[in-house]
């Protein structure tokens, strides 16, 4: 199975990829640190298709570095704070992947979220940081089973 986690927080992204590799051993978990990096690989996981995607929603465009990419007007327009929004709508767009689950992991309540999104895209789930890591692992359990069934 194979999971990409879009977190910009290394210890979040840090403690995803633990908990869920050590969990769930038939897991290999990628981190994509920044929405920069996540276009970037966008392409590469059109080819080879993850079972899940896991997304921060208030993510950073780039990581610190005299070589920060260039942002889309959209990215100047929208700002960080909901830059896993625009993510998972690259993936409904995309032909690959739409099909792919996400689960928005985020501080944010989800009522804050359903205000922006009043079309829940299908598929997409919600969980916020903080509740219990049970909670995650059942939801990916649940999401990663009926994509490989």
């Amino acid at each position: 199975m194979k999971i990409v986690a879009v977190e910009d927080d290394y210890l979040q992204a840090e403690w995803l990829k633990d908990t869920l590799e050590r969990v769930l051993t038939e897991c290999a978990v990628e981190v994509a640190p920044t929405e920069s990096h996540f276009r970037e690989q966008i392409g590469r996981w059109e080819t080879s298709p993850p079972d899940l995607f896991i997304i921060d929603v208030m993510l950073a465009w780039a990581l610190p570095s005299k070589r920060i990419p260039e942002p889309p007007p959209e990215v100047d327009e929208g700002g960080f704070q909901r830059a896993g929004l625009r993510c998972q709508a690259l993936l409904g767009e995309n032909q690959a992947l739409h099909g792919v689950p996400v689960v928005f992991y985020t501080v944010l309540d989800r009522d804050m979220l359903e205000r922006e999104l009043p079309q829940w895209p299908g598929g997409v789930s919600f969980l916020k940081k903080g509740d219990s890591q049970e909670k995650l692992l059942e939801l990916v359990r649940q999401k990663t089973a009926k994509r490989r069934a």
